[in-house]
């Protein structure tokens, strides 16, 4: 299995678990008296309910233990198990659209040769199916077999445009269907989709280049001061102890900890804007 696969779940894992300890702390005399009912079910054999009630014993001191003496660890789970699946998710999905736009302009003069030696646009297709590699062979072979159970060229390439979500990929179903309805050259259309492709490829390459350190800076904002706090917890414990003392408090909460969460969501809002400012669309 991905070991990347692996350590969603595991982060995944241990989200669920801050939340079910906070929830298990917000709720924990109900906790107890659902055990000793359970303890207590015993049907009327004595000997089967007396185990059970001194069995509950250990199992409600266990719960009583897991608590956390915060509410900020069920927001942190919370926010671990939102966020991070959401980030490894559209990670997974941009790296892929990555790949299939990289191939794209390959694959469209491929399409074009094949249609200047005679092919129809299906044999094109079964041709890129057998000749490329995933994801751009994934997408056209749904398309062909979309097309073998009876549904029209058309609407399975427009399907493919609806899971793919690529501009350059649009651009290519819309050039083919506008030259299904009025004719034309389409290799010589394809060479030009092609040429365009590859030039937007080459500049969205240039501005990474160029927008590294300013990216970079984004990361710094958003980690350097986690990777600090963390740092400071391992070598010197105590040290933050009184941001976490009550008094003072804010809205129930310690003034240190109020004061961590809107220094957090600060360094949120910088990370995001400084990607923005970066995000140049071509």
């Amino acid at each position: 299995m991905d070991p990347m696969t692996l350590a969603v779940a595991g982060v995944a894992a241990l989200a669920i678990l801050l939340i079910a300890v906070g929830v298990a702390r917000s709720g924990s005399s109900g906790i107890s008296d659902r055990l000793e009912r359970y303890a207590s079910a015993g049907g009327g054999e004595p000997a089967a309910g007396a185990a059970g009630a001194g069995g509950s014993g250990p199992i409600t001191d266990l719960i009583a233990q897991s608590q956390v003496g915060s509410p900020i660890a069920l927001l942190v789970g919370l926010l671990i198990g939102f966020f991070i699946p959401r980030f490894w998710l559209g990670r997974r999905k941009s790296g892929r659209l990555n790949a299939f736009n990289k191939s794209l302009p390959d694959t469209i003069m491929l399409i074009a040769n094949a249609l200047r030696a005679g092919s129809s646009f299906l044999q094109a297709i079964e041709l890129v199916v057998r000749e490329t590699r995933p994801p751009i062979s994934t997408e056209f072979g749904r398309v062909i077999r979309e097309v073998n159970l009876g549904l029209p060229f058309d609407q399975a390439l427009e399907n493919m445009v609806r899971r793919v979500r690529s501009d350059d990929l649009e651009l290519m179903a819309t050039a083919i269907a506008i030259q299904h309805q009025v004719g034309g050259n389409l290799a010589e259309i394809l060479d030009s989709i092609a040429y365009t492709i590859r030039e937007r490829v080459r500049i969205k390459g240039e501005i990474r280049t160029l927008t590294a350190q300013q990216r970079l800076s984004g990361y710094v904002v958003g980690f350097l001061p986690i990777a600090l706090a963390g740092f400071l917890f391992i070598a010197a414990p105590g040290f933050m102890d009184p941001m976490f003392a009550n008094p003072p408090a804010v809205l129930g909460l310690p003034a240190g900890v109020v004061i961590l969460i809107f220094g957090g969501f600060m360094m949120f809002i910088g990370f995001m804007l400084i990607r923005k400012i970066v995000d140049i669309e071509v």
